[in-house]
């Protein structure tokens, strides 16, 4: 491809970014409906909650490749729904980790349902072959788009 004959709508990061807004709005809209209170942001957080309770913020920020402040206040919002409590880390006492409350807990299972139906409908006609193609070739992307040694990152 060349400058002449570029077309946004068929660039890959047009393409990309349109697939994640529109799993992320399917998504929002089912957490509406089910009345979980929770944006697409803070399941975010919360899913490496769920994996892993504990983390720090920097570990959430580099897990979600998000910038610190913005973890923050996203912590900041679920620690005031009471979904998660900040707790100083016992071995360096500059750190805080995020852990879940009981209640942050139970949010789990209906984020999940409405996580894998918004799934099972992105990928509604296609193969498994073609979701694992597409999984396969958005992850050589990221590959190929990391910083290398030396660069610097963003």
């Amino acid at each position: 491809m060349d400058a002449k004959s570029f077309r946004l709508e068929e660039s890959l990061g047009y393409l990309a970014h349109r697939a994640s807004r529109a799993l992320a709005n399917d998504l929002g809209r089912r957490f509406e409906q089910a009345g979980l209170g929770l944006t697409v942001e803070q399941w975010r957080v919360m899913t490496l909650l769920w994996g892993r309770d504990g983390l720090t913020q920097q570990e959430i920020s580099d897990g979600l490749l998000q910038e610190k402040t913005g973890i923050s206040r996203l912590v900041d919002g679920l620690e005031a729904r009471s979904l998660v409590v900040r707790s100083q880390d016992g071995r360096d006492r500059r750190k805080r980790r995020v852990y879940l409350t009981i209640e942050g807990k139970k949010l789990r299972r209906g984020c999940m349902a409405a996580a894998l139906e918004t799934l099972e409908r992105a990928a509604a006609g296609l193969s498994e072959e073609q979701m694992e193609a597409c999984r396969e070739a958005l992850r050589l992307v990221a590959r190929n788009l990391a910083p290398r040694e030396g660069e610097p990152e963003g």
